[in-house]
């Protein structure tokens, strides 16, 4: 623009809304920048809230998840039976054997696979509280007899009952122990005659009443 010819205080008021000019531009941008901040400062706290949230939710699943694995663990377990109930074919049985295991060589009713009748040994499967309950006759033409439930080689119980002294003696006895897997339980001759009947005048019973959870 040519300002030669143009009056010096209108130059000087020309200059004056130039600098004006200039200055509210200044300030327009700076307000802008202002504002734009602000919104990035109140989004902040918004964006911190979505994360916790999003954490929270991550772990409430990763509980929930353990939470039904701890609970099908536990119902497998609570459906767990084991029970068995067993005799010993011959009557009389002839010769137990002196400290030796009576083994019962016939099981009437059971479930599972736990008494080994050929070894006499119940082995449990799963940890918990078991019930054994041992009933004999003594024989009649032979003296009194003990017969003790054992544990891993440990007297639980015993059973006694004279022989020909008091003719179709029976006694029994009842143990009740917590087993964990792999212990065993059997009927053992404990002392006196090594001769009882058999059949079901003698058997041995066992069964889980209540597994650990």
């Amino acid at each position: 623009t040519n300002f030669r010819g143009t009056n010096p205080s209108n130059l000087s008021l020309l200059w004056v809304l130039f600098v004006f000019s200039c200055l509210t531009l200044v300030a327009c941008k700076n307000d802008v920048a202002l504002t734009r901040s602000s919104r990035a400062d109140d989004a902040d706290p918004l964006t911190a809230l979505v994360q916790q949230q999003a954490t929270l939710i991550q772990t409430l699943q990763a509980d929930v998840a353990s939470l039904k694995s701890d609970m099908a663990g536990m119902k497998s377990k609570l459906s767990k039976t084991v029970a068995f109930s067993a005799m010993n074919s011959h009557d009389p049985i002839p010769d137990i054997g002196a400290g030796a295991t009576l083994k019962f060589d016939r099981i009437t009713s059971g479930v599972g696979h736990d008494y080994n009748t050929q070894t006499g040994i119940f082995t449990a499967p799963v940890a918990g509280v078991y019930v054994f309950h041992l009933h004999a006759m003594g024989s009649s033409d032979q003296g009194a007899t003990w017969l003790s439930i054992v544990k891993s080689g440990q007297g639980l119980s015993t059973a006694f009952v004279e022989g020909k002294a008091d003719s179709y003696d029976q006694g029994t006895t009842t143990a009740v122990v917590h087993l964990v897997p792999g212990d065993q339980v059997w009927v053992q001759h404990a002392s006196g005659a090594t001769s009882i009947r058999g059949g079901s005048h003698t058997r041995f019973t066992g069964f889980l009443v209540q597994p650990d959870i």
